[in-house]
């Protein structure tokens, strides 16, 4: 199976912060799974960082690079696919890289690990507990 990760449980991983759902970590831990970090979550993080929302304790350039390395997350770009299928979803979930990341997750075939219940809202799959 494929897997999108949201921003917040990508960090939370690399952290070991206990918040992480045990079905998300048992996915994360599991050699065979696709894991996917879509761009729009790099882009999501350092606008949080720019504008002091977000303070990490490493480089976010540094992590996205070694950390997708390590454990072999693969990077999902931003295609004009994805913008299409955004298009159409409803308003359920305002935030922009959330509704992004629903799109390329229906796009793509993938499950969405993330404890943001409002993606419930649509017909995509969600894996948090």
């Amino acid at each position: 199976m494929r897997y999108l990760l949201d921003s917040h449980t990508w960090l939370w991983w690399l952290s070991a912060d206990p918040r992480l759902g045990a079905g998300a970590a048992r996915i994360l831990a599991d050699p065979q799974a696709e894991l996917h970090l879509s761009a729009a979550t790099g882009w999501e993080l350092t606008i949080k960082i720019s504008v002091g929302k977000l303070v990490l304790h490493y480089s976010l350039d540094e992590v996205l690079r070694e950390q997708r390395l390590r454990h072999h997350i693969l990077w999902l770009d931003i295609t004009s696919e994805h913008c299409r299928a955004l298009a159409p979803l409803p308003f359920h979930h305002r935030d922009p890289f959330d509704r992004l990341l629903i799109a390329q997750a229906l796009r793509e075939g993938m499950a969405i690990l993330s404890a943001d219940l409002q993606f419930d809202a649509y017909s995509v799959t969600r894996i948090w507990d």
